[in-house]
């Protein structure tokens, strides 16, 4: 069901597990988790289920963190084990690239990243998640050597969410070594000299 219905593609159908275990780790499960496991159980892999991020309690995914597939901004219950890395808790779910990418090159952004429109704290603080998002997609691309694409989503990136407007610049390090990793050189030096700076002025009105 899960292949015929498009969750799954057929060129990963090896990966599909015969079932998955879940362990609840509660106590008790509340009216709206019940819900959301008869919904799961009644789907029958005939329909996507999806979760939306920006929350990591393993109960909001009832307790299938591992079976998950990032779309976009969006968490895909698969039934493929991604287990997550102990070291990086918040990169849950798999990657497929192709429809990864497919999905980011046809957002709409609006006037993101025009310098002649205000972007408030709100709007700065929802880029977070699309610049993660987006530097765990270009990390999968440079893995399987498509590095046209890494380098298509890197200057997306860098178009709608810039520098200057956006902020938060520790979120940056992957896209100046994505730059490097992909062989423009030059765009990488300058975005790692435009966070130098940055960082640069914050120290000096510590000082």
């Amino acid at each position: 069901n899960a292949i015929e219905s498009g969750i799954v593609k057929e060129k990963d159908r090896n990966k599909i597990v015969p079932y998955i275990d879940i362990n609840i780790k509660s106590e008790v499960i509340y009216k709206n988790r019940l819900l959301m496991f008869d919904v799961v159980s009644n789907t029958e892999w005939k329909r996507p289920i999806y979760f939306t991020g920006g929350s990591f309690g393993d109960d909001d995914y009832l307790w299938m963190k591992d079976y998950l597939q990032l779309d976009g901004v969006c968490y895909k219950l698969v039934p493929i084990k991604t287990p997550i890395d102990p070291q990086a808790p918040y990169d849950m779910g798999r990657i497929d690239s192709d429809k990864f990418y497919d999905i980011a090159t046809n957002w709409y952004w609006g006037n993101s990243g025009d310098p002649d429109i205000y972007h408030d704290t709100e709007t700065r603080r929802n880029g977070i998640t699309y610049r993660g998002n987006l530097a765990r997609l270009t990390e999968k691309l440079i893995e399987e050597e498509q590095y046209d694409k890494a380098k298509d989503i890197l200057d997306l990136a860098m178009e709608k969410m810039p520098v200057d407007i956006f902020e938060y610049y520790t979120l940056l390090e992957p896209y100046i070594s994505g730059y490097y990793q992909v062989g423009e050189q030059e765009k990488a030096r300058a975005l790692w000299e435009q966070v130098a700076k940055k960082y640069q002025e914050k120290l000096g009105r510590i000082q």
